[in-house]
C-alpha cells in the first residue's frame, strides 16, 4: 500500500467512526428523553388523517 492508499483510509476511518458517533449520540438522547418522562406523544389529540378520494 503506498502514502495515498494510506491516507485515503484513513480519511474512510475517521468518517465512519464520526458517522457511528452520532448515530449512537442520538439514539442515547432519544432513548434517554424518551425515559425521562418528558416525552408524551398526544395520540388521541391528533387530527384524523382525512380520507383520500379518487
Amino acid at each position: 500500500m503506498n502514502g495515498r492508499t494510506n491516507w485515503l483510509v484513513a480519511v474512510v476511518a475517521i468518517l465512519g467512526a464520526l458517522l457511528l458517533t452520532c448515530v449512537a449520540v442520538t439514539i442515547f438522547g432519544v432513548v434517554a428523553f424518551i425515559l425521562s418522562g418528558e416525552a408524551t406523544v398526544p395520540y388521541n389529540e391528533l387530527p384524523p388523517t382525512p380520507s383520500v378520494r379518487p
